[in-house]
């Protein structure tokens, strides 16, 4: 059966060291710890779909911001969806 992401684009990043593809089409997000649940449940409301959630030092993307997207402390969890998982 085929997934119904296999046409969405794709772009590369690194994750943990390891080049990982990601859907270009959804998000990547940046969040404290505080704001996670709140960005998790926002990201499924609008995208229908749940995200795949790394620690922010582990994922090297040069688009990613450093800080929450809600209040702007420090970031420390990336939400994105990697294509495969």
């Amino acid at each position: 059966m085929k997934d119904a992401n296999d046409d969405a684009q794709v772009r590369t990043i690194h994750i943990k060291g390891e080049k990982t593809e990601i859907y270009a089409d959804f998000p990547v997000r940046v969040s404290c710890l505080e704001h996670l649940e709140r960005e998790i449940d926002d990201y499924v409301n609008q995208y229908e779909t749940a995200p795949d959630v790394f620690r922010r030092g582990d994922v090297d993307d040069p688009a990613a911001a450093d800080t929450c997207m809600v209040c702007g402390a420090g970031g420390q969890a990336v939400l994105l969806r990697v294509k495969g998982m």
